[in-house]
């Protein structure tokens, strides 16, 4: 069953949420002080990182599912056209597409499937977050109605330090 529009822009906002709160939790236990080399934490931080290339799939790249790419940008936005062209304002077009192809062969040579590759290239973060959050507040001034998202968060800049201080704090009193 198709979604409706406004469950559509629900769950957009929530994989925007899901992909910056595991960056937040990835990157605040990546502060030197914190840094451990136990497996749990590096496994931790595997997690964390594999999360994100998988929802940041789900809004840019896929185009498989039922229907196909339900949450990807260009099935949910009415204005393509001003959708990409503010996007690449914001962030260079050879650069996105640089991470597009990151992003796929992270998820799909490595992540979903374990080709032979000998090692993951984590895919340039910093641009995936800035992508995101531009998705984000697209959605929130040129879609959907405010109470459409009713609980959800409204600023991921906020979202992230507070889930960044989070994981701080959680990281502070590892026990491993």
């Amino acid at each position: 069953m198709p979604l409706t529009k406004r469950d559509q822009f629900r769950r957009v906002t929530l994989l925007c949420c899901h992909f910056v709160r595991n960056l937040a939790y990835d990157q605040a236990g990546r502060t030197p002080s914190l840094k451990t080399a136990s497996q749990f934490w590096i496994t931790v931080h595997n997690n964390f990182l594999d999360h994100c290339v998988l929802e940041w799939c789900k809004l840019f790249i896929d185009t498989k599912g039922r229907p196909p790419g339900e949450h990807r940008w260009d099935n949910v936005v009415a204005d393509k056209a001003r959708f990409e062209g503010e996007l690449f304002q914001l962030i260079d077009k050879t650069k996105f597409e640089t991470l597009l192809n990151a992003m796929r062969k992270a998820r799909d040579k490595f992540i979903a499937h374990l080709d032979d590759l000998p090692t993951e290239d984590t895919p340039h973060m910093n641009i995936a977050k800035n992508a995101v959050h531009f998705y984000h507040r697209y959605i929130l001034r040129n879609e959907a109605q405010p109470e459409d998202l009713t609980g959800l968060p409204t600023d991921l800049i906020d979202y992230y330090s507070a889930c960044y201080d989070e994981a701080k704090a959680v990281y502070a009193r590892r026990v491993i």
